[in-house]
């Protein structure tokens, strides 16, 4: 209904009658108004690691939902995307009824005018700084605005570093990438495994695990206070394009997509191997924390030894 008559309202607006009955306050006043979420999610992670596949999984826990989603912004003069990215993007992510949000219907992702009131929003925060984003929570502030939920829980993932380079590699086609993104990996495999304590209160998600993981889907459900449900599992958005190397052909088959064999097209590359080398606790951490494929495993130990 709140969509009718936003409809309504906005083409009233523009005309001379619906200026002499004030229509355009009214509808700016509708517009100011907060939304209220019986439960907020910040879904904090890397670009490429799998962000918007556990986004729309998780948005499909609720009937009624949003996904807003906090792209970075981009600064020029850069020879490589990765370092084009302002880690301290302007904060709080600020949304109210009307803005226009994803929403997750029949299984599909749309565009619509955000509601007075949603079960579950999942606000998206990508390769942000995770030390700015913890000193932005403790602000007055906080780290959204025009959202009232009744809980609030923020979410981490990471991917392994060997899948992820490589899926970030392809999307930028950058040959500088190897010198930015071991810095960015490590910020958040270190959070991840507790060396730093910048949301201590996060639910971490193991992207490998949760894409084969069926049991291990159910516990982050779990962990989360939500219904279990993979009905949104097989669906690959379009947002930034969809997969780097499969873009949006296997949706409505997620599944059937080789996440943890991207590896294979950049174990030949010198600067792939080459920031591996250079960073063996990269190496280290990827191994206490995956569960790697034999291949896998067997390539970041020899890059491990070449040290």
């Amino acid at each position: 209904m709140k969509e009718l008559v936003s409809s309504v309202s906005t083409k009233l607006a523009s005309t001379k009658l619906g200026n002499s009955l004030g229509v355009p306050n009214l509808v700016r006043s509708w517009r100011s108004q907060p939304i209220e979420t019986t439960q907020l999610i910040y879904l904090v992670g890397l670009k490429r690691s799998g962000l918007h596949a556990l986004s729309f999984w998780l948005l499909g826990h609720g009937d009624r939902n949003l996904l807003v989603n906090n792209s970075p912004v981009k600064r020029p003069g850069s020879s490589s995307p990765m370092s084009r990215t302002v880690r301290t993007s302007p904060l709080p992510v600020s949304v109210r009824q009307g803005d226009e949000v994803a929403v997750c219907q029949s299984g599909q992702e749309i565009l619509a005018p955000a509601p007075a009131a949603v079960d579950l929003s999942v606000v998206l925060f990508q390769s942000q700084s995770l030390p700015y984003l913890a000193r932005q929570s403790l602000t007055a502030t906080g780290l959204t605005e025009g959202i009232h939920a009744q809980t609030a829980q923020p979410v981490l993932t990471l991917r392994d570093p060997f899948n992820w380079a490589a899926s970030y590699m392809k999307k930028s086609q950058s040959a500088d990438d190897y010198r930015v993104w071991p810095t960015l990996w490590k910020e958040y495999a270190n959070e991840f495994v507790g060396k730093t304590q910048y949301f201590p209160g996060a639910v971490r998600v193991n992207y490998n695990r949760w894409f084969c993981d069926c049991s291990y889907r159910r516990h982050i459900s779990t962990q989360l206070n939500l219904d279990f449900t993979d009905k949104t599992l097989e669906v690959v958005t379009a947002h930034a394009g969809g997969s780097s190397f499969d873009r949006t052909q296997f949706d409505a088959n997620a599944q059937q997509m080789a996440v943890t064999e991207r590896w294979r097209r950049f174990e030949h590359k010198p600067q792939y191997i080459e920031a591996f080398r250079s960073h063996p606790d990269i190496v280290e951490l990827a191994l206490s924390i995956f569960d790697l494929p034999p291949d896998l495993a067997a390539f970041a130990r020899s890059c491990y030894a070449s040290v």
